[in-house]
């Protein structure tokens, strides 16, 4: 809860709106899309906030369960999905990642 709270606003938003578990299934491609909408502050803001996450790897699997209501069974699974979004949101994966079943 403590890097919950303290954590940069657009990406825990991001985290909250995009990749809960209500929604983590649903079509990417529209979260690429509604973020090109944004402004290149915000989109820059975003990217390197979550970079920053990928390198320090301040989040806790139940810091992400608070955020998503999904439940990683570890940080090294969680941060391999996280990973991969990253990779298909600035990096041209071409495959959307799923939460794994």
């Amino acid at each position: 809860m403590l890097y919950t709270q303290n954590m940069n606003k657009n990406l825990k938003n991001f985290l909250q709106g995009y990749l809960n578990v209500e929604v983590a299934h649903d079509d990417m491609n529209e979260v690429v899309a509604t973020l090109r909408t944004m402004t290149p502050e915000f989109r820059q803001d975003l990217k390197e906030a979550f970079a920053d996450l990928l390198a320090k790897k301040y989040l806790t699997v139940n810091d992400y369960f608070e955020l998503t209501l999904y439940a990683f069974d570890s940080e090294g699974l969680m941060y391999d999905y996280l990973s991969k979004v990253y990779a298909f949101l600035y990096e041209g994966l071409e495959h959307q990642p799923y939460l794994p079943d």
